[in-house]
């Protein structure tokens, strides 16, 4: 005899297990290009808005765009890794100005620094 025809001959009915989905949280993800002129991008990032060139160079190398509502595109990753390198600061300093994570900061930092690194001779 199964173990399910004896519980329901005692009487006794098992409850359904109910998983928690965690909750979305959407988060704005500053466009740094738009809210910074030239001048102040060129002090955060210590580069000029004409990064795309170099963002050109890597970007078959860094993740793209996934059906995720809170992802990171391509280009904010350069950024933040970006901040990391002019700055020097903690990462979450950095994921403060970005809106992610510091874990995430990590990872972006580490997979542009390789892609970066793909570029040299």
């Amino acid at each position: 005899m199964s173990s399910d025809s004896s519980f329901s001959s005692l009487g006794e009915v098992s409850e359904p297990v109910v998983r928690h989905r965690r909750r979305i949280v959407r988060r704005r993800r500053p466009n740094f290009f738009e809210i910074l002129n030239d001048e102040q991008f060129k002090q955060r990032f210590r580069f000029t808005k004409e990064v795309h060139i170099l963002f050109n160079k890597i970007k078959k190398l860094l993740p793209q765009r996934i059906k995720r509502v809170d992802c990171i595109s391509p280009m904010l990753h350069l950024l933040i890794a970006l901040r990391f390198y002019a700055t020097g600061s903690f990462q979450a300093v950095v994921g403060d100005t970005a809106n992610v994570s510091k874990t995430t900061v990590c990872r972006v930092t580490d997979r542009v620094s390789r892609a970066i690194a793909t570029l040299r001779p």
